[in-house]
């Protein structure tokens, strides 16, 4: 939580300390903010069930897709009925 707080605005991506030794995937990425290198995704390709991009980075690290609830952007329907919400 204090990453957030102090943070400074790039984006990062964040995973619990066991993870960062045990995890053969993530052994070896720098911990912590200093140095860290953003490198953003292009060439976008988003259908309804899959999304595919490419990504140039300068060294080992993770990549986050995430996505974001805009509402009244997404519908949702049972059998020609509209749900619930559940927010």
């Amino acid at each position: 939580m204090n990453t957030l707080r102090t943070g400074d605005g790039k984006p990062f991506a964040a995973a619990q300390t066991i993870e960062l030794t045990e995890e053969p995937t993530l052994v070896g990425i720098p911990p912590g903010l200093a140095g860290r290198t953003v490198a953003p995704a292009t060439h976008y390709h988003l259908t309804e069930k899959t999304t595919s991009f490419d990504v140039h980075a300068t060294g080992p690290g993770i990549v986050v897709l995430d996505e974001v609830f805009w509402p009244g952007v997404f519908r949702a329907e049972i059998n020609g009925t509209k749900p619930p919400c559940s927010a």
